[in-house]
């Protein structure tokens, strides 16, 4: 098994896969953490979630979402680490995550959507960037 097929994540063109919680759970660490980066424009989590049961269900809520708006995911290198980045359905760039592994499991996962941490990757999405007024864009 590749290293990024240990979150379910070399299936992330079917993100239908990455919605069932037991098998993702197998693969996070008891202690396993989410980092989201939003800074100011993203709508990056603002505080990191703990817990192999919490970052399950995050991450199931996530791809739920990201399948029901039509994004799609590439596999990729990010600082050294396993990862993907996921794409609007016109091929804009919505966020980057990557995966921390030891002992073959996930001890945390990072998602960037901090578009000017990104914008040196291509075109931005307006999905997860915030508004002016403080609000999520969707669309």
């Amino acid at each position: 098994m590749s290293r990024i097929g240990l979150l379910g994540l070399g299936k992330l063109t079917r993100t239908h896969a990455l919605a069932q919680p037991q098998q993702r759970q197998r693969r996070l660490a008891a202690d396993a953490a989410f980092y989201g980066d939003g800074g100011t424009k993203g709508s990056g989590l603002n505080r990191p979630i703990h817990g192999r049961e919490n970052v399950a269900k995050l991450l199931g809520t996530l791809f739920r979402q990201g399948e029901r708006l039509g994004i799609r995911a590439e596999l990729v290198t990010i600082n050294g680490q396993p990862g993907a980045k996921f794409l609007d359905p016109q091929g804009r760039l919505i966020n980057v995550m990557s995966l921390d592994i030891a002992d073959d499991t996930v001890q945390a996962v990072r998602s960037v959507v901090y578009p000017d941490k990104l914008s040196h990757l291509g075109p931005l999405s307006p999905i997860g960037r915030r508004s002016n007024t403080g609000d999520w864009a969707v669309s």
